[in-house]
């Protein structure tokens, strides 16, 4: 089944996946394509972000690179996220995903990663938007990560300011990272 919803949205992120685990198998993506009989320009593409993996696929790849089902999980979570209606999240060790600016990922994350975690950002530029409720251990805030500029820069962007009293009330309107449960509900009247 193809994906029309969406399209990019969490392919970056999944295809930085399928790259890793690629490469500790020691497989170079013609290998890997063979191996799964399809193309070696579908499997750059899929890696590259520029095509879905699509369900057969993340099943076919999780059993050829043992990944333990991780692709599918990673896909599933990507679809999911992209369709939530709203997301809870819970932070204890960094600002999330979605709030963070480049240089504050580039400082928790591996380089890889930066862009998928900036794509996922895209999802609040949805027609409806998820409603997202965050909360924060109060040590993320006093955590210094990357250094001062880009704290500032972080806290400036998250509209945060530190007080004389403390940390004020962050008001978010994005998804969620860490423990996410993206839900759909509706509402009877």
């Amino acid at each position: 089944m193809l994906r029309p919803h969406y399209e990019g949205l969490g392919c970056e992120a999944v295809g930085a996946l399928l790259a890793h685990f690629r490469k500790q198998a020691r497989l170079t993506q013609e290998q890997s394509a063979e191996t799964a009989s399809i193309h070696v320009d579908t499997v750059r593409s899929i890696e590259q972000g520029r095509l879905a993996l699509q369900p057969d696929r993340a099943e076919q790849f999780d059993q050829l690179l043992a990944t333990k089902g991780a692709l599918q999980f990673a896909q599933s979570l990507v679809d999911h996220e992209q369709e939530a209606m709203s997301v809870l999240s819970y932070e204890s060790l960094a600002i999330p995903g979605p709030l963070q600016t480049q240089d504050y990922c580039r400082a928790v994350t591996a380089e890889q990663w930066v862009n998928a975690r900036m794509e996922r950002q895209l999802v609040l530029q949805r027609e409806r938007p998820p409603v997202c409720h965050f909360v924060l251990e109060e040590s993320i805030l006093q955590r210094p990560v990357g250094g001062p500029e880009v704290m500032r820069e972080q806290f400036r962007r998250s509209g945060c300011r530190r007080g004389t009293s403390g940390w004020s009330t962050w008001k978010y309107r994005v998804p969620a990272s860490s423990l996410r449960i993206p839900t759909r509900s509706v509402t009877m009247n």
